[in-house]
């Protein structure tokens, strides 16, 4: 039997990214930007409080490192069926490694390395140049 991510077509791949993954990447970003602080009397400018700060900054670099590990083993696993969504994988790797938090932006610079040093599933020479090119 095959497992249920072997069936699915392109376009259920685009509706998942989109749907599901890319939101999640969202969330964290906004997440980490100050989310839903609220402004008011004690808050007039609607920055975070300390222990929202504290909050976001202990969750988010935690997820977005697990969602970029998974993002890039699922790419890997898959490669000649998500192939096409390397353009995307690449942004998203992109949004974080350019975060104005260090250590999302580290973990956008592990998830990109992870990416091009695979050891069981190593992309093929054109999407290497691909993501070399992206570098640049």
């Amino acid at each position: 039997a095959l497992p249920i991510c072997a069936v699915f077509d392109e376009d259920t791949w685009r509706m998942a990214f989109n749907g599901v993954i890319k939101p999640l990447f969202d969330d964290i970003d906004y997440l980490l930007s100050g989310g839903d602080a609220q402004k008011s009397q004690t808050n007039p400018g609607g920055q975070p409080d300390g222990s929202y700060a504290a909050w976001a900054a202990s969750m988010g670099p935690p997820t977005c490192l697990a969602a970029l590990t998974k993002l890039v083993g699922l790419f890997e696993a898959r490669l000649d069926s998500l192939a096409f969504l390397l353009d995307d994988v690449l942004r998203l790797i992109e949004n974080c490694v350019q975060h104005d938090t260090e250590a999302v932006a580290r973990i956008g610079v592990e998830g990109f390395k992870q990416l091009l040093l695979p050891q069981q599933y190593p992309l093929h020479g054109h999407l290497t140049r691909k993501c070399l090119r992206n570098l640049l």
